[in-house]
This record gives structure tokens, sequence and C-alpha cells, in this order.
């Protein structure tokens, strides 16, 4: 996103559960540039550029992924979904962990996606999203999986965020925008959303959702 670099929230050891809606589209509207959303919004964090590698299961309520920030050092992080209603989604963060992780944090895992656990060992001495993806395949060659890079900025107000996030696909990009709210009245989302609208945004999906579609498609 062409607008100039801010300084970087950083990440806090408790995170709150998140209510969201998350929309997926081509072209970015005028109301979500970084020109319009400054304007609104007390406080800027971002861009941060992210590489995500996500792995992908037919199952909509956990959502998985290696992330390998530009500055930081690579994890692993599995969310849950903890409820729904009006289009909005309560993700919960269950992991988030630096790797090399512990075998606790491979046991949730592989739970999740299904794989044998006698690989634990193998998982827990892997320090790179690479060698992590190296192993799964090797144990599930079918897995589905898909790596993004994201150019991703946020814009906190008191009564939530919203997330935009440019994600380069070949010569083009498509964007994810993203309404949030770590309080836990969902009413905080659906007043974001009242003052930008939602209006030819699309259909509200997750992440697991998005590319579990592309994936298939």
């Amino acid at each position: 996103m062409s607008h100039p670099p801010v300084n970087h929230c950083e990440n806090k050891k408790y995170i709150p559960d998140t209510w969201e809606r998350r929309y997926f589209i081509k072209e970015l509207p005028e109301r979500f540039t970084h020109k319009e959303l400054n304007k609104l919004f007390d406080k800027c964090c971002g861009p941060t550029k992210e590489n995500d590698l996500y792995f992908i299961t037919e199952d909509p309520t956990f959502n998985i992924k290696l992330r390998k920030p530009k500055e930081r050092k690579p994890s692993i992080k599995l969310r849950i979904l903890r409820d729904k209603r009006e289009e909005l989604e309560l993700w919960h963060t269950e992991i988030d962990k630096k790797l090399p992780a512990p075998p606790e944090v491979w046991n949730k895992v592989l739970a999740k996606l299904k794989i044998k656990r006698d690989i634990m060992e193998l998982l827990s001495k892997c320090s790179e999203p690479f060698q992590v993806k190296q192993v799964l395949l090797t144990a599930q060659p079918n897995l589905l999986h898909r790596e993004i890079c994201k150019h991703r900025t946020r814009y906190i107000g008191p009564q939530g965020e919203v997330e935009v996030v440019e994600i380069p696909i070949d010569r083009s990009s498509i964007y994810s925008v993203s309404f949030e709210s770590k309080s836990a009245d969902p009413d905080q989302v659906l007043a974001i959303l009242d003052k930008l609208s939602a209006d030819g945004l699309g259909e509200p999906k997750s992440y697991t959702k998005y590319l579990l579609e592309n994936s298939l498609s």
C-alpha cells in the first residue's frame, strides 16, 4: 500500500478474543485507503510485511498458520472460532509461540490436522516455517497449504479497528478488509461498520474459508 511507514504495534503476551468480519476484494474502495482511514482513527500501525503459511482443512472452526514477520522470529499460531452472530465471528488465540515450539504445541496442532503425533519431536526442532512444512507434508502429502505475503496496516480507535491487508498475487493484488474489536460486545464492530459501510465488499469470509475455496477451485 502506498503510504509512508509508521511505528509498528508490538503484540502483547495476552491476546484477547476478537470479534471480526472480514472481506476479500479485488479493488480497494476510496474510503479504505490510508488517506481516508488515517483521518478517522486515532492510531495507525504499519504497514508491516509478513509471510504467512496456512494449513487448510474443510473445518472452518480453526485457523493454523506459520508467520514469518520481516523483523521478528517466526511463530506458529492456532486460532479457534468460538462464536458467530450477525455475520460476525469471535476468534480465540489458542497458540501463539515462537519457533522452535515445544511438543505440547505440536500435540494440539497435529490433533487439529488429524496427523499422527509421532513427528512431534521432529517438529519441535524446526526453527523455520519451511522446515515445519517439510515435516508435515512428509507425514501427510495431500495436506492443503497456501503461502501468502501480506502488507498489513491497522487503524485503531476506541471501538475497535479496521485492518487492511494487501496481498500481491502475480502482477496484481487482492485486499482483505477486516472490522475488528477486542471488546466482549460485538456491537462495537457493528458501530464501526455503520461508520464505514460494507457496501460493495461482497460476502464476508474468514481466511480459512477464503483459502479453502481458492485451493479447491
